[in-house]
């Protein structure tokens, strides 16, 4: 569910924040906190991209680590930027699901790792088709 989840992450960003193509989007800063956050998803084996602290990464280039290598701190990193806490961005997650009509998806967080993210295929191919259709990078 970890992957999948993180379409809703992207598709999020992106209707917030748009690029088109041969754009990168605003440089976000890489905290100390978001490098916390990187180490111990690391020791937990989780998926992630390498981070640095004062690291300025473009919207486009988190977005690529969110997608390729199934970032799960990349995904942390792109929800605080986006809204500033990242419970606000997983409700965000959680009403776009139900407007999307994705009656069987519950996001815990903005990665999908937490046992209480739960979908179905079908729900997810409409997630897809809804990204699909708003390709934008």
């Amino acid at each position: 569910m970890a992957s999948v989840a993180k379409i809703m992450t992207a598709y999020l960003i992106l209707k917030n924040h748009p690029l088109h193509l041969g754009q990168n989007g605003p440089d976000i800063t890489i905290t100390k906190n978001d490098v916390k956050i990187y180490k111990k998803d690391l020791k937990n084996q989780q998926s992630v991209l390498k981070i640095a602290a004062n690291e300025k990464l473009s919207e486009k280039q988190l977005l690529e680590g969110l997608l390729l290598p199934s970032g799960n701190d990349c995904a942390t990193v792109l929800a605080k930027w986006d809204d500033g806490i990242v419970k606000a961005f997983v409700d965000k997650m959680n009403k776009m699901a139900k407007l999307l009509n994705m009656n069987h998806t519950h996001y815990a967080d903005p990665a999908g790792v937490r046992l209480y993210t739960v979908s179905t295929a079908n729900d997810q191919l409409k997630l897809a088709q809804k990204s699909y259709a708003n390709q934008r990078i």
